[in-house]
């Protein structure tokens, strides 16, 4: 290899490693999945991450079902030519065989050459980050927002390829990373419904008088109001822009800044997390936080929140946030239920300023419609979705420590750098 000599493996082309490219084409379709008698036209959403969901696609209309002429094939690699920056190159691997559903004409179908490459190690290979880079190198479109990848310019990029029998330990190990990530995303997608549906049952209240509101019918005393109505302006917060709070004053230790990248699962994590010195700390007193705040990205996904527990008191409200501080006004995490609400969810997007990026203000979040219950309503309510709270943000910490798990030792076992006995 050109970069890194390993004993037995060769370095090869891609033109030689896989079998001819085969392509689809657009179809007229409607957005919704295909009924038992329909056929489907994938989505190239339908792979992320090395995984296919044969769920993300479209019903083929019934006159453009002769012109839909590539059907998936089992063990076969499917690609995105053409997409987002972030999203060009995406790679999932199809197990199975799904003769009724159809490849679109920005996805490419190929598996891996026989007695030569494994087609499931290939797309082991062809999702790591290293050669995802490679494709951003050679993706072409003036276009900030589509790419495309040349299919000669595919072909010609050089790969390493190990013996067959230690491309399949590889794509073994590989795989029961994947598979354990899986089970645990399918884990907390269970809890996240029974929550979902123990949320709406508890926010909809069980008996008396009921009466309308924006979400949902809820019981006859309980407040409509908004954010700002409750909690009081003053009670809003802008986290400090980039000309307050530079990014050469961040270091590896000190006070940590809470950004929107470190919010997950209404939480916060601490894996990647900036921090400033506490001098400086105290300089942004007012972007100090306090148990029971809420933080809010401002722009972007600003559906994304996070509760501030004891663990982060004194932690700074980063650049790109707004804080609500609830002072005892309203319990946080039945606030936090009803911001993750279907209703609340639509307003914050439809009220958002911004063409190319939606954004928040403290204006908009003050005027947040909400509903709220008396405080021994709704500390029964948050009680009773702790647990499920707590359960669903240790797996998804633990799937998120997995993910990085498998990048590292993909990395190791893709270059060689560790080998595997077979």
């Amino acid at each position: 290899m050109s970069e890194l000599q390993v004993a037995n493996w060769s370095e090869v082309l891609i033109s030689d490693a896989i079998s001819e490219i085969e392509t689809g084409v657009s179809v007229n379709s409607e957005n919704r999945r295909k009924g038992a008698s329909e056929v489907g036209i994938l989505k190239t959403s339908c792979i992320s991450r090395g995984r296919f969901f044969p769920e993300e696609h479209k019903a083929v209309l019934a006159d453009e079902v002769e012109r839909a002429k590539t059907p998936l094939k089992a063990k076969s690699i499917l690609m995105s030519r053409m997409n987002t920056p972030n999203l060009v190159g995406e790679i999932g691997y199809v197990q199975h065989q799904h003769p009724e559903i159809y490849l679109p004409d920005r996805l490419w179908m190929f598996s891996g050459k026989e007695g030569i490459s494994d087609t499931l190690f290939l797309s082991h290979l062809l999702s790591s980050d290293a050669f995802r880079q490679k494709l951003s190198d050679i993706a072409t479109g003036t276009s900030g927002s589509m790419k495309n990848i040349p299919q000669r310019s595919f072909l010609q990029i050089p790969i390493p390829l190990p013996p067959l029998p230690e491309q399949k330990k590889i794509a073994e190990i590989l795989s029961g990373i994947d598979n354990l990530v899986r089970s645990l995303t399918e884990h907390n997608q269970k809890l996240e419904a029974t929550k979902t549906a123990l949320s709406k049952e508890l926010i909809s209240g069980h008996s008396g008088h009921r009466k309308e509101s924006p979400y949902g019918q809820i019981p006859e005393h309980w407040i409509e109001s908004t954010l700002g109505g409750i909690i009081g302006m003053a009670n809003l917060q802008t986290g400090p822009f980039g000309s307050q709070l530079h990014a050469h004053e961040y270091t590896t230790e000190g006070i940590p800044v809470v950004m929107p990248q470190d919010m997950r699962k209404c939480g916060v994590v601490t894996d990647k997390i900036a921090r400033i010195t506490p001098d400086r700390a105290q300089t942004l007193e007012k972007h100090k936080v306090s148990p029971g705040d809420i933080l809010f990205s401002r722009r972007g996904d600003i559906g994304r929140h996070a509760i501030i527990s004891s663990n982060e008191s004194g932690w700074i409200c980063g650049t790109g946030c707004l804080r609500a501080r609830t002072d005892g006004a309203i319990n946080p995490i039945f606030l936090s239920e009803l911001l993750r609400h279907k209703y609340a969810l639509e307003w914050l997007n439809a009220n958002a300023v911004g063409q190319t990026m939606l954004n928040l203000n403290t204006g908009i979040l003050a005027d947040l419609p909400v509903v709220v219950p008396p405080a021994d309503e709704q500390e029964k309510i948050a009680n009773s979705l702790s647990s499920i709270n707590e359960q669903t943000r240790r797996i998804a910490n633990k799937i998120w420590h997995t993910q990085n798990l498998k990048a590292a030792v993909a990395s190791d076992l893709l270059s060689g750098r560790n080998r595997v006995s077979v």
